[in-house]
């Protein structure tokens, strides 16, 4: 998957630099925070690893 595909696949995370979320919600921040570094981590040969 592409980093773009991935972001789709995101609920909070658009590939903002900052979350819009800091300050205001935490669990959205959090949530975030998670598909953040999903995305940036990705790493496809090891997730289908995992994943089998």
């Amino acid at each position: 998957m592409t980093r773009d595909e991935l972001i789709k696949q995101c609920c909070y995370y658009k590939g903002e630099e900052e979350c819009p979320f800091d300050g205001v919600d935490q669990d959205k921040t959090l949530f975030w925070s998670y598909e953040e570094t999903w995305v940036n981590n990705f790493k496809g040969d090891y997730i289908d690893e995992q994943l089998t």
